[in-house]
């Protein structure tokens, strides 16, 4: 996992469990030991934390964001086929998209 990868409010896997990045220190302790970080695997439970609903089957609904759930671990957004592995990586996408921050309900 790399700092540049993270926003503040992304989930991690570290040295105390799963934690939430609050500030720059945080960051600034992940760009300096990358090995005690990693990645949280996306799946259904985070998907559910999150606020995603599965009304359709293989899709999840959160506003105006709709994500075609197709096999672990891959969950494909949208037609552009993006490819999401990380809890992390949906975060990133889901802010870049509405502005907002998708933290757990």
């Amino acid at each position: 996992m790399e700092a540049k990868d993270l926003r503040i409010d992304n989930y991690y896997d570290g040295v105390r469990g799963i934690e939430q990045l609050t500030n720059a220190e945080s960051l600034q302790e992940i760009e300096s030991y990358p090995e005690k970080f990693k990645p949280i695997p996306l799946t259904e439970e985070w998907l559910l934390k999150f606020g995603f609903e599965f009304p359709q089957g293989e899709f999840c609904i959160k506003g105006k964001l709709k994500i075609v759930v197709d096999c672990d671990p891959f969950i494909e957004v949208g037609k552009s086929g993006v490819e999401l592995e990380y809890v992390h990586q949906l975060q990133n996408l889901y802010f870049a998209l509405t502005g907002e921050e998708l933290t757990c309900e």
